[in-house]
């Protein structure tokens, strides 16, 4: 049909966009090259000729935009079935579904296929009965099946919590509102004043939670049902405001006034719709961050959610678009976080931007809602299998604040011990995997709370005053491992995440450091006129590329310094087991002391491997010739009893002299025991007409007292010969 006609070329506009945003990807993205010598274990025998590969980063950063995942890109956590495990080992949340439709909008999953403007519902489900809707959406939200790609919010929280917290759930209903969906959608400031956007007759003013607690209360015979449970999910029937408000606005309509008929409030026979003022009304309204969208997107209510109090249940609402993402969310809300996101699209200090984003797509608290297949613009339809189905994890400060990770499975470290010990090192695991013995992440606790000033020389900018600007009054910094695996599987990256974080819920309680913060200059959508529009300044998806990787070269970074906190953190080696699962070797080092220990490094002689006469013949055919120098680095410094401070911290810092040779270390950072040594491989690559011989330079000094320095030279000159 012709209304139909919109929604394709929506799709259309997705799928050129999408094409777009691959340049950026494909310019910034490379192949996963992990470590493949450990800075702890002894070098293996090295083969005869070197791959080139080994020229390349240890690990490179390959992120991905979200638009162009599907659900192959979901990974599982080996060993782990969190969607049927019904039980929690510390808390079960008994939780209600409550499904409600309106007067003039039944359940989507009831009508036949496309019949909404929107083009819901899909060919997934449709033409239910209306009495089938409960069971339908308690199946899709908590029982594995093909339609929800085996994704449940109980395995969610499952996951999340390492099998603490688990969530079962009952439904009921379905109840008929006594109103239209645009009395209860615009009835929030998003929308006012209304009065042009509300129908003459109604009284769009209406409240989701107080009309719906009667029918519920009197349907299980109580006055007060939130006393019955521990969460409740009002889901109610067609779209969210969430979902839609982009979509079916500016990506759709040039202007206001281009808005068609099918997409604006029913009209009588001749074509007349009136407002509560008598005037002819729009096909357009008010909505939350830009001045308009469709009057059929303004209707939806934006998906909210009321902490538990005085014995009654935390509660949310959303709707039949809303995917597993909103539910997830709101549930954090439910449990006692606030949110932390900001306005992307602000363009004055007035409406709170522009502002750098907090989070990004890391922390379901934030923009992690909108992960999934998809992303960002793929949330709207009906039932929502696709973007927003499949949310960010629950991040470390979050997990701690919730009480849903044990104290044993992160390194709490005072600053004040930091700077007592002079450095740590210690192996960080995904955080998509919580076992026992293994270590989810670092909190760094500042000595004083709530004192680490700003992100800013001076620590005065603020939030509004500087695009970028933290805002300061941060109380600790949190180190994590995000894999894409389990239910961060659509995150657009591996690596780890560096963020300061507040103990009280002040937005922002998270800051990601951004490892480029630079303008990922990628295309989100095209507008109706063909004109390509890039993602904003304030956008999450500027955090696709934020996390620090280990290594050099890998179009990421492996450190970050606060220098006003006296703080240095370092990304130093990278692994991933045979079952896939994703860790890193970090330290972080007081630049304010050295700790107690003496400092010392000792270089022993290097041993050249690799087949030598190629490098003295013609070149191999991909114009390299590669040979290896293993350089033994022993600490000589003193030891300690703290493990996680008996290691050094070294900088590594190499150079070639031989016309047409180049010389590559995978990093720059290397860490050893007290009297451990280890090998560090420096690599020396020689091209097509260089010269025979080459010297490498192999310089070490710690981190912690730059004194303790020690260079060697490697000669590659003759077979079997190194000095």
């Amino acid at each position: 049909m012709k209304r139909h006609d919109p929604v394709k070329r929506l799709k259309e506009r997705r799928r050129i966009g999408r094409g777009r945003t691959g340049i950026a990807v494909a310019a910034a993205a490379g192949v996963i090259a992990l470590a493949t010598v450990s800075n702890s274990t002894a070098m293996a025998a090295p083969p005869d000729a070197f791959d080139p590969s080994v020229l390349g980063p240890m690990d490179s950063q390959s992120w991905e935009n979200m638009d162009d995942m599907t659900w192959d890109d979901y990974v599982g956590v080996p060993g782990t079935d969190w969607a049927n495990d019904v039980e929690g080992s510390e808390r079960q949340f008994n939780g209600a579904i409550v499904l409600l439709d309106f007067e003039n909008q039944p359940f989507l999953v009831t009508q036949p296929e496309g019949t909404h403007a929107f083009g819901d519902p899909s060919g997934l489900a449709n033409g239910l009965d209306r009495e089938q809707v409960p069971g339908f959406y308690l199946d899709l939200l908590n029982k594995p099946s093909e339609l929800n790609h085996g994704r449940t919010i109980n395995e969610y929280w499952m996951e999340q919590s390492g099998g603490r917290l688990s969530v079962q759930m009952e439904a009921f209903g379905p109840y008929q509102l006594p109103g239209n969906i645009e009395e209860y959608g615009l009835n929030d400031s998003f929308n006012k004043p209304n009065a042009a956007f509300c129908p003459q007759g109604l009284s769009c003013n209406k409240n989701i939670r107080t009309d719906a607690l009667p029918l519920w209360g009197a349907d299980i015979g109580s006055a007060d049902p939130l006393t019955q449970f521990d969460q409740v999910f009002y889901v109610t029937a067609g779209h969210d405001e969430s979902a839609t408000w982009e979509e079916f606005g500016q990506m759709l309509f040039e202007h206001p006034e281009d808005v068609t008929d099918d997409f604006g409030p029913p009209r009588d026979e001749n074509g007349i719709a009136l407002d509560q003022n008598g005037a002819p009304m729009a096909n357009w309204a008010k909505t939350r961050y830009i001045p308009w969208t469709s009057w059929a997107a303004a209707v939806n209510h934006w998906p909210n959610a009321n902490f538990a109090s005085n014995g009654r249940a935390g509660n949310s609402t959303q709707a039949e678009s809303s995917g597993m993402g909103t539910y997830a969310h709101e549930f954090s809300h439910i449990l006692g976080i606030s949110d932390n996101y900001g306005n992307p699209y602000g363009t004055e200090a007035a409406d709170g931007g522009p502002l750098r984003d907090t989070s990004g797509p890391f922390d379901i608290l934030a923009r992690g809602t909108f992960n999934g297949p998809g992303g960002t613009h793929e949330r709207w339809s009906v039932p929502s299998v696709a973007g927003g189905s499949q949310p960010s994890g629950v991040a470390l400060r979050n997990r701690i604040n919730l009480g849903i990770i044990d104290e044993s499975s992160y390194l709490n470290l005072q600053e004040s011990e930091l700077d007592s010990l002079g450095s740590i090192v210690t192996n960080v695991v995904s955080r998509a995997v919580m076992r026992p013995g293994e270590l989810t992440g670092i909190n760094l606790v500042f000595d004083k709370p709530g004192a680490a000033p700003a992100d800013d020389s001076t620590g005065t900018c603020t939030r509004r005053a500087k695009f970028d600007c933290d805002g300061g009054s941060f109380d600790n910094y949190t180190v994590e491992v995000i894999d894409r695996m389990g239910t961060d599987s659509f995150q657009p990256d591996h690596g780890v995440m560096i963020a300061k974080t507040k103990n009280q819920d002040r937005n922002p309680f998270i800051w990601t450091i951004d490892a480029n913060p630079q303008d990922i200059a990628t295309v989100d959508y095209v507008r109706p006129d063909g004109t390509p529009i890039m993602i904003t300044r304030g956008d999450q998806r500027q955090l696709n590329d934020a996390l620090f990787h280990a290594g050099n070269d890998s179009g990421s970074e492996f450190e970050y310094v606060d220098t006003a906190n006296g703080l240095h953190f370092y990304i130093v080696n990278v692994q991933r087991d045979e079952a896939g699962i994703l860790a890193y070797d970090v330290a972080v080092r007081s630049t304010v002391s050295a700790g107690p220990q003496a400092r010392g490094v000792d270089l022993g002689e290097a041993v050249v491997n690799g087949n030598l006469a190629s490098l003295h013949g013609q070149a191999q055919a991909n114009g390299t010739a590669i040979a290896q120098c293993a350089v033994p680095l022993t600490n000589t410094g003193g030891a300690v009893e703290d493990a996680k401070a008996n290691s050094d911290i070294y900088r590594l810092a190499t150079s070639i002299e031989g016309r047409g040779w180049s010389v590559h270390t995978p990093s720059s950072i290397v860490t050893a025991t007290a009297g451990e040594t280890i090998s560090v491989p420096v690599y020396a690559s020689r091209g097509a007409d260089a010269a025979r011989d080459a010297t490498v330079t192999i310089t070490a000094t710690s981190e912690n007292d730059p004194s303790a320095t020690e260079t060697l030279t490697c000669e590659i000159d003759a077979p079997g010969n190194a000095r």
